[in-house]
């Protein structure tokens, strides 16, 4: 069963449309010259509109993670039990997903991950994390 597809908004229809091509595209303000996340339509510094979306590496370092045993919907209820993480990537974001890993006893604080991504019932797909080659 494939993962339940998300519902993007005016806000994060863009960051979802590069997810069909298997790209992590994150929103630039032109004005700060600075990425940030979680999509939206203005910087979360300066409130400027001038946001574009760059392609970025999907690579970043293991900055937490946890494993989560109750599904929060029915959809990922065949995945539990699976790891959650929080990721630093090299272009300065922090962004949460889920890593494909079979238990967190295979992580460590600081290692290398990159970006993958996993089909869903639509076009979308869902940035997943995998353990980078160091």
């Amino acid at each position: 069963m494939p993962l339940q597809s998300p519902d993007p908004s005016k806000a994060t229809e863009e960051y979802w449309e590069h997810t069909k091509d298997s790209q992590l595209a994150m929103p630039y303000c032109k004005d700060c010259e600075e990425f940030f996340f979680y999509p939206r339509e203005r910087c979360p510094a300066c409130t400027s509109t001038d946001v574009e979306y760059r392609q970025v590496s999907g690579r970043g370092k293991l900055v937490t993670y946890t494993t989560i045993h109750r599904a929060p919907t029915k959809n990922y209820q065949e995945m539990v039990p699976y790891v959650n993480v929080l990721v630093d990537l090299n272009e300065g974001v922090r962004m949460m997903g889920n890593i494909d890993v079979e238990s967190e006893d295979e992580l460590t604080i600081g290692m290398p991950v990159e970006v993958t991504f996993v089909e869903t019932e639509t076009d979308y797909k869902l940035p997943f994390f995998r353990v980078a080659e160091r």
